[in-house]
């Protein structure tokens, strides 16, 4: 499913237009990355928890080369999807 076919299938099922639907996307997005930003984790009930994680500076080989290099510490957003989305993929 793309965005326009999300769009349309919440558009359908409430009683709000297609574009007063992308508008509610957009706002959840924003207030996602904002909060994950400022707090370091949001969660999305029935659906999951975004969370921040610090990555270490590590070594790595290239493996075209061989070549071993450092690859720089870095942050990271990781998706833990709920106990509901969980469960109802595994049933």
């Amino acid at each position: 499913m793309n965005k326009s076919e999300l769009i349309a299938k919440i558009a359908q099922d409430t009683s709000l237009n297609k574009k007063q639907v992308e508008d509610v996307l957009k706002s959840l997005a924003e207030t996602i990355k904002s909060e994950v930003i400022s707090s370091g984790e949001f969660t999305l009930q029935d659906v999951g928890k975004f969370k921040v994680n610090d990555k270490p500076e590590m070594e790595r080989r290239n493996p075209r080369t061989g070549e071993m290099f450092k690859s720089p510490a870095k942050k990271v957003v990781k998706i833990t999807p709920a106990k509901v989305l969980r469960d109802a993929v595994n049933a």
